[in-house]
């Protein structure tokens, strides 16, 4: 490659990973810095690039043998047209600013997709100046997600809302077939998804009506001195997830939480306005979240609806 940089495809137990871990941590410092609790430490990247569909591949870009770049992917299991399809989340795009411009990007990513065959889906949520390397490798923007903000200006409530931690009963509800693709939510992704997560706590939240349960996987931060409950997944028949939502309010409340975040867009606007939460302009955020897909086998996919949620881009 030029500019002396070179480009080698690895898995994780095959690098540096002190050196791949610094790389993270010095282009994401202004992000660390106002969002506070982000993870980059060996220990989270062997969780991260060990799931239970397999290991990660990373493209690191070296010169004069320092890592001064590198792109991840991930494979995960998609539900695509009712069936089980193999895939692979783009993530961890690092380029050192010394080195940006010269097309590092690119190349990690070229490399990584010579790996896909034809019957995988390459997909991720790339910022603005990664759009457009994707895009030249022959991805297309499937969603355009919204985030979702529902304030609660009130003081704490007096009774308490309990929620559990994610335990390894989980106890999953029946998995409904939705109307569109979407990531596949099995036991054993939330296992290694929530409960096996070295670096953050989650809650779970569940609502039964009848024969029917809902599950709502949440996390707690705090931005900028105000506290903020993430909701990641929710799993089980909507009309019982929009109940339990309901219940997400209180247990906000009785945290004394500010505000409730949603990002997705498994439910409708309408059932969002009328759980009280509100659209955040896309000029007021940091980044914009759009899901990009690639799939070199059927073209066709990319057409299809392709349902999202909070957790399947935080931390990716």
């Amino acid at each position: 490659m030029d500019n002396g940089v070179t480009i080698r495809l690895a898995r994780y137990d095959d690098i540096d990973q002190e050196g791949f871990s610094l790389l993270q941590e010095t282009v994401f410092e202004p992000l660390v810095q106002k969002a506070g609790t982000v993870s980059f430490s060996p220990e989270f990247f062997n969780w991260k690039y060990n799931t239970p569909f397999g290991k990660a591949w990373i493209a690191i870009a070296e010169k004069n043998g320092k890592m001064v770049g590198s792109n991840s992917m991930i494979p995960l299991n998609l539900v695509v047209d009712g069936k089980v399809t193999r895939s692979w989340q783009s993530c961890d795009t690092a380029v050192l600013p010394a080195e940006r411009g010269k097309g590092i990007f690119f190349k990690c990513i070229s490399n990584l997709d010579t790996l896909i065959r034809d019957d995988e889906i390459f997909w991720g949520f790339p910022n603005r100046n990664s759009t457009r390397g994707l895009l030249k490798l022959g991805f297309k923007k499937t969603a355009h997600l919204k985030l979702w903000i529902r304030p609660l200006l009130f003081q704490k409530m007096k009774i308490n809302v309990a929620a559990k931690g994610v335990t390894p009963e989980l106890n999953l509800p029946e998995q409904h077939l939705l109307n569109g693709n979407y990531l596949e939510k099995s036991d054993e992704y939330l296992r290694w998804r929530y409960l096996q997560n070295p670096s953050y706590h989650y809650q779970i939240l569940e609502m039964n009506s009848g024969q029917d349960r809902a599950l709502v996987f949440l996390r707690e931060l705090n931005l900028r001195e105000r506290r903020l409950l993430m909701i990641m997944d929710h799993i089980g028949d909507n009309k019982i997830v929009i109940e339990c939502f309901n219940k997400v309010k209180q247990f906000a409340k009785s945290r004394n939480i500010h505000f409730i975040s949603y990002l997705g867009n498994a439910l409708s606007q309408n059932q969002l306005f009328q759980l009280g939460f509100l659209p955040v302009p896309d000029f007021m955020l940091p980044k914009t979240q759009v899901l990009c897909t690639k799939t070199p086998g059927n073209n066709n996919l990319i057409t299809k609806r392709w349902i999202v949620q909070t957790g399947d881009y935080d931390l990716f």
